[in-house]
């Protein structure tokens, strides 16, 4: 009966466990190496966009919301009244904070 496969070499009859650890030793180092280089040519990160500018209608929208359901149930609501993402939406509501 064939033996299942293994990411680790399942030690073979007759042999010690140095070896077995060898190979997965070797494993680990080849795996990490690998990833090392194609890391590297994955190129550097780009910076965030700058936010887009703060809606009034919705901020204000925001601001009534603020009591009753909080940060965010306020953020929840400047998202769907722009369509902005949760990081343009959660600086907007900031601005409230610092007001």
């Amino acid at each position: 009966m064939p033996r299942p496969f293994a990411l680790v070499p399942v030690a073979l009859e007759g042999s010690n466990g140095a070896m077995d650890t060898s190979y997965a030793v070797a494993l680990a180092a080849g795996t990490f190496f690998l990833g090392l280089v194609l890391g590297r040519r994955a190129g550097p990160l780009q910076p965030p966009a700058p936010p887009p500018p703060i809606d009034a209608k919705a901020l204000e929208l925001a601001r009534r919301v603020l009591p009753l359901e909080g940060k965010i149930g306020a953020i929840k609501a400047y998202r769907e009244a722009t369509g902005v993402g949760l990081r343009d939406a959660k600086l907007a509501v900031e601005t409230l904070d610092e007001q």
